[in-house]
This record gives C-alpha cells, sequence and structure tokens, in this order.
C-alpha cells in the first residue's frame, strides 16, 4: 500500500523559536516525518535566527503571507496570517 503524503505547518513561532534554540536539526527531523512542512512567512520573520535562506536549508516550505489580511476581531496579525493559511490552502 502506498505511504499517504503527509504536511503540516507550523503557524506559531514561538515553536520554531524553541526548536531553533533547541537544536535546528529538530526541523528537520519534522521535515522528514512529515515530508512537508509549511511555514508562512510572517510567522518566520518573527523568528529572528532563522533567517529565510537557512528555514529553506533545513527543508520548511516558506509560503508568502499577503500584504493585506482579512480583519478578524481579536486576532494578532500572525495569527491572521495563520487564519489566511488555513482558509486558503485548505
Amino acid at each position: 500500500m502506498p505511504r499517504k503524503r503527509r504536511e503540516a505547518a507550523i503557524c506559531d513561532a514561538n515553536v520554531l523559536i524553541d526548536f531553533v534554540a533547541a537544536d535546528e536539526d529538530i526541523i528537520r527531523e519534522l521535515v522528514k516525518y512529515w515530508g512537508t512542512v509549511y511555514v508562512p512567512t510572517r510567522i518566520l520573520h518573527e523568528v529572528r535566527k532563522l533567517p529565510m535562506g537557512r528555514a529553506e536549508d533545513l527543508g520548511l516550505t516558506v509560503i508568502e503571507t499577503p500584504l493585506t489580511l482579512p480583519s478578524a476581531p481579536g486576532l494578532s496579525g500572525p495569527d491572521r496570517a495563520c487564519l489566511h493559511f488555513v482558509v486558503s490552502e485548505g
């Protein structure tokens, strides 16, 4: 039986910050396990110690966040970026 394609998304900068602080190889292992791990640019920009080039070297799939996001009362900019990603990408 063929293996089902797996995908994941990291939509919280704190998760990436913790992974980078502990050991960047955790990110590489996540990509190995999941196959594709998406990170919106709006989230990645919050992780000062993980530049875009390094994120891509580790295997993350960086997706562009639109400059204008729909308003959503009570949600921060990064949270709205994640909501946009979930709605647009399913």
